[in-house]
Formats: structure tokens, C-alpha cells, sequence
């Protein structure tokens, strides 16, 4: 009989997510207990096109409505608890485990002795003060493994929460499909794909930008997206005479999305760490890659760590090395190609496949125990 395996939480209802169910469901019985799609609801934080199509789904779900309807939380934890004594599985995998959710459903499968696998959220930026870190040392005793997007984070486990670094399994988010070649573009185009804040490094993104118009490339820049300082940036893009050159597209569907990665070159991002934030992982970055476009990134949180040697790296903050680095690829599309290629090729490593076959190995661990 097949392991049945429940995913809890919010996120798995993104398709990003449900392509790595899906894949899973191939030698598992998967159970999803995720918000409901339904049209009258919506998913906080996140865009309905994001969401999974009903059409797309082939592992088991369990909606739970309650998420949506204002209920008080005291009336939701007891439906996952029932929905999960319901399915009998032998592992949990449950999202974002610091909540009280977290607490109850880790307490439960030590109960009932349910194999409990957690997927950690902590910012390895914050620290921790005395009495935090003593709750989140007896929290991360009840899993029986730990997954983390990336080192960093499992060092921050390790050192700042003593968490035994055996039962800790660094399994990047996935759920992107690696495209087989790349393509040459007559103009090189930059691009831009995610929230408009200012950690993000946007503002800087556009003054390296505008040293290579200033020096005659022909070059162009996409921003898709918006946010709070969107206002700003065309405002400030128009000022330094870029109107012509830098594309503001505002929030685009996943698929008119696809046609930018179609016609762009370079994945950029300038991120800043800031107090409590830095880029954690950087899911556009491996899109871009994914989609042959060679990454410019810099050396906020675990960018560097994401994209490897396949990319070029520089310093938060450093208009010049950005400008270089830009410039760089620009003068030389033999080198620009080169880096196309090594991008699709690190991609591979966060190929669905891959991703998927670290959760059968780790499943595969927990279930034996």
C-alpha cells in the first residue's frame, strides 16, 4: 500500500507548489489541506492567477473554507487536527511551523506518532532575544526533521537554536520547468520581476541602468511588478531621461510573464539587506535562470548562494560594479551567451525533478523510522 503523505499549509496551493505534489503523487497518496480556490474567495498575499488550477490537480485535497470566512482560529485548528486523524497518514509536512498551528499539529503527530516533517521560515537575519530563543529550541525538538531552503538558514538553526543538524535537510523550493536552449535577442534587454520596495534595490538598478544609455548602448529595461515606491521609480526614471528605455509593466499574469523572460537577457537584482530582511532565497532569480536568462545579482542573504558561479555577483548598494557588471555582458554577447548557458545549467539543480527527489529520499527516511 502507498505511503499517505499530508502537506499542510497555505502555500500549496500556489502552482508553484501543486507541480511538486503532483510529481509526488506519483508514488505517494498526497493529501493537501490548503485554502479553498473558489472565486467568491480570495488568498491573502497572493494573486488568484497564482493559485492552482482545479484542472491541474491530481493528488487528493481537503479544503478547508474556514481560512476565509473570519471564523475565530480556535475553530480552525481542531478541523486540520480532525482532517488529519481523518486521513491516517504516515508523514506530515506542514509550512511555516511558528504558529500555534505549528505547535498543535507537531504535539499531535508526537501523539499519535506520525512521522512530522517541518519546513522552516526563519529569517536568518533576526536575532533572537533570550526567552524567543528558548521557545523556538523546545519548538524545533517535537519535529522529526527540519527542511530549510538553504545553508544559510541551517546554520542559523544550528548555531543560534542548537537544533541537532542531523535531522536537517536543505530542499530548495522548485516547481520550474528548465528550458533546453537559449535565445538571442537582437537588443539585450534587462530584466526585473517582484515587488517594488526599496529593499529590492530598484532605484539603484535604474542609475547603473542609465550609465550605459548615457554611454550609447542600445539597451532596455523591464520592471514587472509594482509596490509602494512604483510611483516613485517612474518618477525618478523620468527625471534622468529614461522614459524610452525603462518598461514599466505593473503586476503581469504568469503566462504574459513567460513572453518577458521570451524577449529579455539578464535577470538583475539589486537587493539591500535591511534591519529583519534579506533575500531568503530568490525565486525570480532561478525563474529567470530557469528561462536562459543570465543573473546579475548581489550579495544579499543567499543570492550568491542560489546562483552559484553560473552569475555575476557584486555589492549591495554599488551603483558602479552594478553599471560594470551590466556593461560587461553588453559589450560582449559571446560572454552574455556563455552565462546564459551556465544559468541553465545551475537551473537544473532546482529542476522539479531534483527538488522532488530530495522530498522521496526524505519521505522515504521518515517513513522507515
Amino acid at each position: 500500500m502507498s505511503i499517505k503523505v499530508a502537506f499542510i499549509g497555505h502555500s500549496f496551493s500556489q502552482r508553484r507548489q501543486s507541480y511538486l505534489l503532483n510529481e509526488l503523487a506519483k508514488y505517494y497518496l498526497v493529501y493537501a489541506l490548503v485554502p479553498n480556490w473558489s472565486e467568491k474567495l480570495k488568498y491573502k498575499g497572493t494573486p488568484k492567477e497564482m493559485l492552482i488550477n482545479e484542472k491541474e490537480v491530481k493528488f487528493n485535497v481537503i479544503w478547508h473554507r474556514g481560512i476565509f470566512n473570519d471564523k475565530p482560529l480556535i475553530r480552525f485548528y481542531p478541523l486540520v487536527l480532525f482532517s488529519i486523524s481523518k486521513i491516517k497518514p504516515k508523514v506530515v509536512v506542514l509550512n511555516l511551523y511558528h504558529s500555534l498551528m505549528g505547535i498543535l499539529v507537531g504535539i499531535y503527530c508526537r501523539i499519535t506518532r506520525k512521522r512530522f516533517i517541518v519546513i522552516s521560515a526563519l529569517n536568518p537575519t533576526i536575532k533572537y532575544k533570550r526567552i524567543e530563543r528558548l521557545i523556538l529550541r523546545i519548538l524545533y525538538l517535537i519535529p522529526d526533521f527540519v527542511v530549510v531552503l538553504t545553508n544559510k538558514m541551517k546554520i542559523k538553526l544550528i548555531e543560534e537554536l542548537k537544533v541537532n543538524e542531523n535531522k536537517i535537510f536543505i530542499i530548495p523550493e522548485s516547481g520550474y520547468y528548465i528550458k533546453n536552449n537559449i535565445k538571442k535577442n537582437d537588443t539585450i534587454t534587462f530584466l526585473y520581476a517582484g515587488r517594488h520596495v526599496y529593499e529590492k534595490g530598484l532605484f539603484h538598478l535604474i542609475v547603473a541602468f542609465k550609465k550605459l544609455i548615457d554611454k550609447g548602448y542600445k539597451v532596455k529595461l523591464i520592471l514587472c511588478g509594482e509596490g509602494k515606491i512604483t510611483n516613485s521609480l517612474k518618477k525618478f526614471s523620468e527625471e534622468n531621461g529614461l522614459k524610452k528605455f525603462v518598461d514599466f509593466k505593473g503586476y503581469v499574469k504568469e503566462e504574459e510573464l513567460k513572453k518577458y523572460f521570451e524577449i529579455s537577457d539578464v535577470i538583475v537584482y539589486p537587493s539591500i539587506k535591511i534591519k529583519n530582511w534579506e533575500e531568503q532565497f530568490g525565486y525570480s532569480v532561478l525563474e529567470g535562470m530557469s528561462n536562459g536568462l543570465a543573473a546579475i545579482v548581489t550579495d544579499c542573504g543567499s543570492l550568491p548562494e542560489l546562483v552559484g558561479n553560473a552569475g555575476i555577483i557584486v555589492p549591495q548598494k554599488d551603483v558602479e560594479k552594478l553599471a560594470e557588471a551590466m556593461e560587461y555582458l553588453v559589450r560582449d554577447r559571446e560572454k552574455l551567451n556563455e552565462y546564459k548557458k551556465m544559468s541553465l545549467e545551475r537551473a537544473k539543480k532546482f529542476s522539479l525533478e531534483n527538488v522532488a527527489e530530495k522530498w522521496r529520499n526524505l519521505i522515504e527516511l521518515a517513513s522507515r523510522r
